[in-house]
């Protein structure tokens, strides 16, 4: 009877039984994983603006221009949108005293050298860079839920007049903004407005975005992509057969994109080859009541980069890493011990630097830190599942031992960790305690021993601690019984 030794794959999750907050995968609670396979808790959310709260509205947007100046935008949708400027200090209301943004989507906000343009599904906005003046962009602009800027001009989609156009501006530069207030067929010295028309197929265009090169129009069922052109201002180059389900939840991974189509998967693409990622929780997504509100970001943050969707109708928050798989995010209720939605709600990365602005539900501003163990005091527990384990064997096989390798931090220990298993699906055992050292231990190595006899095994490693605690390595030494 040989011994032998293997790995407990924690990460990535795999999708099998239920999660915390009903449904199917994923096995994995506000999680990350480095580039060295350590499994960490997520990024906690910390103080940004001083005194905190920013407005008494969710903040439904934010945007951080190239010279660091960050925008919030708070309100109920539909409805009115009032608009900050984040300082040092605190916040300044810039539509205070005069009429407020309107809106009926969350803002997508498109920045050129003179002005930030804002879609929310009625006529484009804009703030003036020059001195924080908010107003309506000038020139009859299309109610769009999308702008973008791209090759000196402006463009945007036309849910309301015309839904398969994708509209373009005259161009502007430096500080002008009057060809960005030129729309329609006009020809000027400023130069030529119009519009393509994403016509491979007669679907909506509900999202269009930018990856400096080219322009991806989105359709319910399709994607066209456009390239600058010297005779026709812009001329398609590329149709796909994926359309795009939540409009809001696209997000740009460098040059490429991924996004929830209209099949109901998350998939990558440049556009030309697309790969279909979610898979492990493919049960899940179909059980998402609405869509279309989903929102997504990218947190890309020392050893990590994660993209989260969040679905605010649903109160259900998944992140995928490339190497890591997916993880469920949520928040927690110290009172009630109970999980409860994610309450981010907007999202801005501060340019050339790491710092990753938030807004949340109650109009805070905070950020996301690796290095915060808390969100805003409250702790964030954490915890991972495998899937059920064979070991390449039906036979039986005798657990001689569990070792856990942890790293943590140099405070005492607040919290807990501990180690549970099952070998059916029901009820797990009870949870074995995780020893976490005393504070001057970094490094930790956990030894269980002599833990049954299973043919199938189900392992979950929780940690509920305020403090670093990252689960480096798990190893299982068994033996392979005979019949």
């Amino acid at each position: 009877m040989a011994i032998e030794q293997q790995i407990i794959p924690f990460f990535p999750a795999q999708e099998s039984g239920q999660d915390v907050l009903g449904g199917g995968s994923p096995l994995a609670m506000n999680v990350v994983i480095d580039a060295k396979g350590v499994v960490r808790r997520r990024p906690g959310i910390a103080s940004y603006v001083k005194g905190g709260a920013v407005a008494s509205a969710p903040i439904v947007g934010l945007h951080t221009t190239s010279d660091k100046r960050t925008y919030a935008f708070s309100g109920n949708l539909p409805g009115s949108i009032e608009v900050y400027r984040l300082q040092e200090g605190g916040a300044l209301n810039l539509t205070s005293g005069v009429s407020a943004f309107t809106g009926s989507t969350r803002p997508v906000i498109a920045e050129t050298e003179a002005i930030l343009a804002v879609a929310t599904s009625r006529a484009i906005q804009k703030i003036a860079l020059v001195d924080d003046t908010v107003s309506v962009l000038g020139g009859t602009p299309p109610q769009a839920s999308h702008v973008i800027a791209h090759a000196t001009r402006l463009l945007a989609n036309d849910p309301v007049s015309n839904r398969t156009l994708v509209n373009y501006s005259a161009p502007a530069l430096g500080d002008s903004v009057t060809g960005h207030e030129q729309w329609g067929t006009a020809l000027s010295a400023l130069g030529q407005s119009g519009f393509v028309t994403a016509e491979s197929r007669p679907d909506e265009v509900v999202a269009i975005v930018e990856n400096s090169n080219e322009v991806f129009a989105f359709g319910t069922n399709s994607l066209q992509i456009f390239l600058p052109d010297a005779s026709l201002v812009y001329s398609p180059t590329q149709t796909l057969e994926y359309g795009c389900a939540a409009p809001f939840g696209i997000v740009k991974v460098d040059q490429a994109f991924m996004w929830l189509d209209d099949r109901r998967r998350i998939v990558y693409s440049d556009g030309r080859a697309v790969k279909v990622i979610s898979d492990p929780i493919k049960a899940t997504l179909e059980e998402i009541t609405k869509v279309d509100d989903c929102f997504g970001y990218r947190i890309l943050q020392g050893p990590i980069d994660v993209i989260v969707w969040t679905f605010p109708s649903d109160g259900r928050s998944f992140a995928f890493q490339i190497e890591g798989g997916w993880s469920t995010w949520a928040s927690y209720n110290e009172a009630t011990t109970n999980w409860s939605p994610l309450g981010i709600t907007s999202h801005t990365q501060i340019p050339g630097d790491n710092t990753h602005v938030v807004g949340l539900s109650d109009g805070t501003v905070g950020q996301l830190r690796l290095d915060q163990f808390t969100d805003l005091g409250t702790r964030i527990p954490a915890f991972v599942e495998t899937g059920f384990l064979d070991r390449g064997s039906d036979n039986r096989k005798h657990c001689r031992s569990v070792k856990l390798v942890l790293r943590r931090g140099t405070t005492p220990a607040e919290g807990f960790a501990n180690l549970q298993y099952r070998d059916t699906e029901g009820a797990w055992s009870s949870p074995i305690p995780v020893s976490l050292g005393a504070g001057g231990d970094r490094e930790l190595v956990v030894e269980f021993r002599s833990l049954g006899v299973y043919r199938r095994r189900q392992w979950r490693f929780t940690f509920h601690a305020n403090e670093e605690l990252a689960l480096a390595r798990v190893t299982e030494e068994f033996d392979v019984l005979s019949h």
